[in-house]
């Protein structure tokens, strides 16, 4: 670019700035007290509530439109969501906080139907007291052919030193199957839990183990688990990526299916992630693989820059993923 061009338009962005021309939020009239909520100490799993004080002093009523957190551990709630000139409402606050976390924030967003929808964030923040500590809090299976089995381990140990027992641990999966025993020599202060991952069924799994003690609800311990287990049809490539020249074209992306187990491949149905319209076009190779074409039928301009391919067979009851990613060119600047 002209540096004398760049000067200029330095120089436009700072004086806008500087000028207030920049778009800022607009402001609701509520009053909110407490406008932040320290909740203090808690305890994982155990809920608490808090309660905030909504006023009106305007002299017109204003509509709640929505309230919501931002994370599912905290569940707002009002007592109504018009709010009469000079009256007040109450907000309540329920929170459960999470196993392996120790200080964690949120925000509370109250949308009202005042001009321009202003919001109102309310900030909520927690230390949680844990009971026990897990190393590691997550098992990586990593990628697992069909059949395959591998077996990780966690040690779960009560933070206060004292002995505890596990009552149950669940998976509610068929793919991980745990056991566990205490740690020698640890007078049962610490459990070894052994999960073993199978690959039974292709794709991406996400779950998680729950260990159940004898400490009530502060005694759960969460164990995440993943896992890859391939499927019997592969892609290749199995990521895509499209150039567009412009924004008004459409993309298209090629790919082979093949069929790694015995028998005739057919593609069923083959879908866009975000529910974008697409044309598939098929031709089989061989028996065991077919040549995909997908053309998304939106310019890339109305497509998201990263989303998948979800392709049913007749392989295998799960499907398989294809990613892809669009790219426009950088705008070009006018000399």
């Amino acid at each position: 670019m002209n540096p004398t061009r760049l000067l200029l338009w330095s120089s436009v962005v700072l004086i806008c700035a500087a000028c207030g021309c920049a778009e800022q939020e607009v402001q609701s009239r509520l009053r909110i007290s407490p406008p932040e909520v320290d909740l203090g100490e808690v305890r994982p799993h155990v809920p608490v509530e808090a309660k905030v004080n909504v006023e009106n002093p305007t002299e017109k009523t204003i509509t709640i439109k929505s309230v919501q957190a931002t994370c599912g551990c905290a569940a707002p709630s009002l007592s109504a969501t018009e709010i009469p000139a000079g009256k007040s409402v109450t907000l309540s606050i329920q929170y459960k906080g999470n196993f392996g976390k120790k200080n964690d924030k949120v925000q509370v967003v109250l949308t009202t139907a005042e001009s321009g929808s202003p919001a109102i964030r309310i900030p909520v923040s927690a230390k949680i007291i844990q009971e026990f500590t897990a190393e590691p809090d997550t098992l990586r299976f990593g990628r697992l052919q069909k059949g395959e089995s591998k077996t990780l381990e966690s040690i779960i140990k009560s933070t206060d030193g004292k002995p505890f027992s596990i009552h149950q641990v669940e998976t509610h999966s068929k793919e991980f199957v745990c056991r566990y025993e205490p740690v020698a020599g640890s007078n049962n202060a610490a459990f070894k839990l052994s999960v073993t991952g199978a690959g039974i069924q292709g794709g991406s799994l996400v779950r998680a183990a729950k260990v159940s003690t004898d400490r009530g609800e502060a005694g759960v311990v969460m164990i995440f688990l993943n896992a890859d287990v391939a499927n019997d049809a592969v892609c290749t490539p199995d990521t895509l990526a499209a150039v567009a020249s412009t924004e008004d074209i459409t993309a298209t992306f090629e790919t082979v299916v093949k069929r790694t187990t015995p028998g005739r491949l057919e593609i069923k149905r083959v879908t866009e992630m975000n529910h974008r319209s697409i044309e598939v076009s098929t031709k089989q190779i061989d028996d065991s693989s077919v040549k995909l074409t997908i053309q998304l039928k939106e310019p890339v301009s109305r497509c998201a820059a990263f989303s998948e391919f979800v392709i049913i067979t007749n392989a295998e009851e799960s499907p398989a993923h294809l990613s892809y990613s669009l790219r426009l060119p950088p705008p070009q600047l006018k000399k």
